[in-house]
């Protein structure tokens, strides 16, 4: 098995280096290719002053205008698509029509009928379009999930999940950064994404009335929340709550979860995707299990490059992907108009 793939839109430098270095230590892909989507100016304002020569030779690769060239020019199997969220849909379309076989950074899109359109692109042309959620390959979530499913707190009662991604600076994002439009969904998408995926992946069950509360505490410079909490009611009966924090400055877990079950209840912490522990609460005892996490990132990636050589299935298709947005979507909806949201 050997893979050749392309990267597209550079518009945040911290993915494509996180990506290539972790693509450089698997023997069976090559990134060869790079389709710079946005100008130079934009690119460095997003970048922390990084242009396009800066990184091409960073990464080693050639450099393309648009994707129809790089696609033309380079014998791909499949493209990375980093960049605004508000464009990726029409990127992917285009690298869909293409023929190639997508990996998008999430979120893949901002609004619903966006993602209607990636899911068509797939289906009209043939091709794959599979979309992250790293925790699920985060060893200690993995482990808790199969405990859980297999009845070993009993009957799932409650579910909670804390994402917490830092603090932002004006040196983080400088105004004319992409992140800052609205157009680009906001954090209420990008780290909801992690509450609402990792929920719904915990919970096995669609959401059917969401609410939220949004509201930015610490960030004056920023035009969106930095802090929220959104709750979940699940088809099987299951209250799911999302907490979102962007305004941490000390040392805190960068994800918890709590499931409260009918015979125990467990609680994870992972600290900055290194370290993570566990603890299982029962009526004779608690039990914690602590390790160091596995390369999430890296074991999504082989199970990406192994599903396109035909040696497994996607993770994380474009289908599964829009529920993962429709929750997001919702709860953001409820933070604007203080009302509940039924999802349909």
């Amino acid at each position: 098995m050997s893979l050749k793939v392309g990267m597209v839109d550079f518009g945040g430098w911290f993915y494509p280096l996180c990506y290539m270095n972790i693509l450089a230590g698997m023997d069976d892909v090559e990134v060869a290719a790079g389709a710079f989507l946005a100008d130079d100016e934009f690119m460095k304002t997003a970048n922390y002053g990084t242009g396009r020569q800066e990184i091409v030779d960073a990464l080693g690769i050639t450099a393309y205008d648009s994707i129809e060239a790089m696609t033309e020019a380079e014998d791909l199997d499949a493209v990375i698509l980093f960049g605004e969220y508000g464009r990726k849909a029409d990127h992917i379309e285009t690298a869909a029509a293409c023929g190639m076989n997508v990996y998008t950074t999430k979120p893949p899109a901002v609004t619903m009928d966006q993602m209607r359109r990636i899911i068509q692109a797939g289906k009209t042309h043939g091709v794959s379009i599979t979309v992250p959620e790293h925790t699920r390959f985060n060893t200690a979530i993995g482990e808790v999930r199969s405990r859980v499913r297999a009845g070993e707190i009993g009957k799932l009662i409650t579910a909670r999940v804390l994402h917490q991604h830092g603090h932002l600076t004006p040196e983080s994002m400088p105004e004319g950064h992409w992140y800052r439009l609205p157009e680009n969904g906001g954090p209420e998408i990008s780290l909801g994404w992690y509450c609402s995926g990792l929920l719904q992946w915990l919970v096995d069950s669609p959401p059917v009335r969401a609410y939220a509360e949004y509201d930015n505490y610490m960030t004056p410079l920023y035009p969106h929340m930095d802090n929220g909490k959104g709750i979940v009611r699940f088809a099987n009966g299951v209250i799911g709550s999302a907490d979102i924090y962007f305004s941490t400055e000390v040392p805190y877990p960068t994800t918890e979860v709590e499931l409260i079950g009918s015979e125990g209840n467990i609680v994870v912490r992972l600290f900055e995707a290194v370290r993570s522990e566990y603890t299982i609460c029962k009526a004779d005892g608690e039990t914690t299990f602590r390790g160091m996490n596995s390369d999430s990132i890296y074991q999504e990636m082989k199970s990406w490059a192994a599903a396109l050589a035909g040696q497994g299935e996607f993770e994380m298709p474009a289908e599964e992907a829009a529920e993962i947005l429709r929750l997001c979507i919702a709860w953001k909806e409820s933070a604007k108009t203080n009302q509940a949201v039924v999802l349909e």
